[in-house]
């Protein structure tokens, strides 16, 4: 796929120069506020796809000079870098700004460096980097290095009735083991394997599909729910049939703590809330095939081991 211009004829700002207005997207994230400041156009309509799950729910779309009454706890600020480039410039609370010029890029790096910032403004959260669905009232987190299938597994089982959390990070209070809602977009690499379909809301860059959290088909979990499964999702062509394998708590603690973001954040440079969230849950690996078949395995297959 080719170049997907960011800044288009048409837009707020374009490669003609600004010409204003800006659009402000308001969120609620983490239990900070948070404020998106774009020009009018794709970038703002990108924003809301991604992270419109998040709008705090007294909030107005509203341009940049108006003010909703709530003082942001951190700006995200997207402005064209020149009149005659398409390249802008993206500022993220105290990070170093960054350029880009692809849409894709820009939400993948926007993406890292909003996660960055909520590990230094919540050093109290363990962040790992999973995906996390709600069954049954209770969460279950699927963890993976990238290209393991989480988020297409993610999808999966929203599609097939879980409460959505979270994908690519779980922030989690180590002291209770309540995994806390981030519902961006679940963002895939290619497009989900049949039978899953591709919600005509879904938002396309060069290299990135981005399913809307509002649109999975899935409710929504305001408030978290308790950590009770761990999986650890692994992929391989070769394999013909989806399989579950309990793990001891010393290997899973292991695992863990290499997906963890911000371990060195906490005590004992986070073994001890590693082994205790480990200690909460029921740990497995999951080696996935068929994608339904997968999802009934993981389904079935930790209800069975309870």
């Amino acid at each position: 796929m080719g170049s997907i211009q960011i800044l288009k004829d048409g837009d707020a700002a374009s490669r003609d120069g600004w010409r204003g207005p800006e659009t402000v997207l308001a969120c609620k994230v983490l239990g900070l506020d948070v404020r998106f400041i774009a020009p009018a156009g794709r970038i703002a309509e990108a924003l809301q796809a991604v992270y419109g799950a998040m709008r705090r729910s007294d909030a107005s779309e509203c341009g940049a000079s108006q003010n909703d009454g709530v003082a942001p706890e951190l700006v995200v600020q997207i402005r064209p870098i020149a009149p005659a480039s398409p390249r802008v410039g993206v500022s993220v609370g105290e990070q170093p700004p960054f350029e880009v010029e692809r849409l894709g890029d820009l939400l993948h790096q926007l993406d890292n460096f909003l996660t960055i910032t909520l590990e230094r403004r919540l050093p109290q959260l363990y962040f790992v980097h999973a995906a996390a669905l709600v069954d049954r009232g209770s969460t279950t987190l699927l963890v993976g290095a990238s290209g393991a299938g989480k988020s297409t597994l993610a999808y999966a089982l929203a599609s097939a009735g879980l409460s959505y959390l979270s994908d690519e990070l779980a922030p989690i209070v180590p002291e209770s083991g309540l995994v806390l809602p981030y519902p961006r977009a679940i963002c895939l690499k290619r497009d989900p394997p049949a039978p899953l379909a591709v919600p005509s809301s879904a938002l396309r860059t060069e290299w990135t599909l981005h399913l809307r959290a509002t649109d999975l088909g899935a409710a929504l979990e305001p408030e978290g729910a308790p950590l009770a499964r761990i999986a650890f999702v692994h992929y391989s062509p070769d394999w013909q049939r989806p399989e579950l394998r309990r793990l001891s708590p010393g290997e899973a603690s292991l695992r863990l703590y290499e997906s963890a973001l911000n371990p060195l954040a906490h005590p004992s440079l986070g073994l001890d809330d590693t082994l205790g969230l480990v200690q909460r849950a029921e740990c497995f690996e999951l080696r996935t095939a068929a994608i339904l078949e997968t999802v009934a395995c993981l389904r079935e297959g930790a209800q069975d081991r309870r």
